[in-house]
């Protein structure tokens, strides 16, 4: 497979006879293996060969989805630089759009278009992780929090519940970027008295944020201010500070939060 012979083909060009320029599957690799799987389904059998040639590329971890166009979608190019780039295939992670591009093809499609976008934005994959425990020392979960947080843990938190045999426990949750997951969970096995963690995705919604400088009658306190499509719509003092300022004042913290 040469250069040429690439070229002829994603250029769509034809033959003296008028057929189409059809190569099949090349490597992409330099050991001449490849990674992707691409078929055309021209039979009046092509719902059944979409269906049999989906569940294969799931077993190899590809998802997809029936169409109704007859014609190729994707090329065996594409499909091969999508398996080799993506680092995962699944809903939308984007929360912030920063850009956005359209591309259109030739061909006409019935009762859809032919047109292909793309977003550039900022996202996250987030899950929680949690376990019920209701044999551990309270003591040790000072311990334990302090060491997820410091993995990385977005979030720590743990709430009385009752156990399945009526006896009071905690239940550990934990909030983490998905690739945190075998981190935080061999942390937790380790360091509790738990059998096993339940995990799931979850999606979120935060403010944009900024620290800025206050002063008031007590001194400086940083605040944390909360911006929602680009107004301010709270500010919160910085715990810290106002302890810092009440400890060496002799002033009750409450007052100094207030301020």
């Amino acid at each position: 497979v040469t250069d040429e012979v690439i070229f002829r083909h994603l250029a769509g060009e034809r033959d003296a006879q008028g057929r189409a320029f059809v190569m099949g599957v090349y490597p992409m690799l330099p050991d001449e293996t490849c990674w992707f799987l691409a078929a055309d389904f021209d039979k009046t059998s092509w719902m059944q060969d979409v269906a049999a040639f989906r569940d294969t590329t799931r077993m190899k971890g590809v998802p997809v989805a029936a169409s109704p166009v007859k014609g190729e979608l994707v090329t065996p190019t594409g499909a091969a630089i999508l398996k080799t780039v993506a680092k995962d295939f699944g809903a939308n992670q984007i929360t912030k759009i920063k850009k956005t591009g359209y591309g259109h093809g030739d061909n006409h499609f019935k009762g859809l278009p032919n047109s292909l976008r793309l977003i550039i934005g900022e996202g996250e994959k987030l899950i929680v992780i949690e376990t019920n425990i209701d044999d551990m020392n309270p003591q040790i979960y000072d311990y334990v929090i302090e060491r997820l947080l410091k993995a990385g843990a977005l979030d720590v938190t743990v709430r009385p519940v009752i156990m399945k045999k009526r006896r009071p426990g905690a239940e550990l949750k934990v909030l983490a970027a998905e690739t945190l997951k075998k981190k935080l969970i061999e942390i937790i096995l380790r360091e509790t008295t738990t059998f096993g963690v339940r995990y799931y995705p979850v999606e979120r919604e935060i403010l944009d944020r900024e620290i800025k400088a206050v002063k008031t009658k007590y001194g400086v306190i940083r605040a944390k201010l909360g911006f929602f499509n680009g107004q301010e719509i709270k500010a919160m003092p910085e715990y810290e500070d106002c302890k810092k300022i009440a400890a060496a004042k002799g002033i009750p913290l409450f007052h100094v939060i207030k301020s």
